[in-house]
């Protein structure tokens, strides 16, 4: 009885210090709009997929911002697979994006850098499936490389401040 009692003491003091410990999840949704002190501006011309890729992942805010990135994305069919025939039965697909962080006060270039996605995807022998494979792997492909390409901003951002 004497143990639970302790027990319980130890759980209600335990409790309230480990919450004061200031520990935040970094990739939950609430974290991103709270440090979310940037906007990001497309400057490349590219596929339905990679735009909506690309404004999933840079949500507007109605935080103020203090830097903009110009993002620009590349993207690149390489064949992996190439039958005897001559056709391609596997593509590999690479998303270069690059970017140039600015402070929006001063229009200071404060930092340029890229990232690189990669998928592959399998030729089918119906087109809407492959056309269906393609879409997947590039959706995939531009969420990688925008997800390092943001994680690289944020460790920048967190050296500034």
């Amino acid at each position: 009885m004497n143990n639970k009692i302790k027990l319980i003491f130890f759980c209600f003091f335990l409790i309230p210090f480990l919450n004061a410990c200031g520990f935040q999840p970094i990739y939950s949704e609430r974290n991103y709009l709270n440090n979310n002190n940037y906007y990001a501006v497309l400057n490349s011309e590219n596929s339905r997929e990679v735009n909506s890729v690309f404004n999933e992942v840079f949500m507007k805010s109605e935080v103020e911002a203090v830097y903009k990135i110009e993002v620009q994305i590349s993207e690149r069919l390489i064949p992996l697979v190439i039958n005897n025939d001559g056709t391609v039965s596997k593509y590999k697909i690479e998303i270069y994006s690059s970017f140039d962080l600015i402070n929006i006060n001063s229009a200071e270039l404060i930092h340029s850098n890229s990232s690189r996605g990669f998928n592959s995807y399998n030729v089918e022998s119906s087109e809407y499936n492959t056309g269906e494979n393609k879409k997947v792997a590039l959706q995939q492909a531009t969420r990688e490389a925008l997800q390092i390409l943001i994680t690289k901003i944020q460790n920048h951002t967190a050296k500034i401040i």
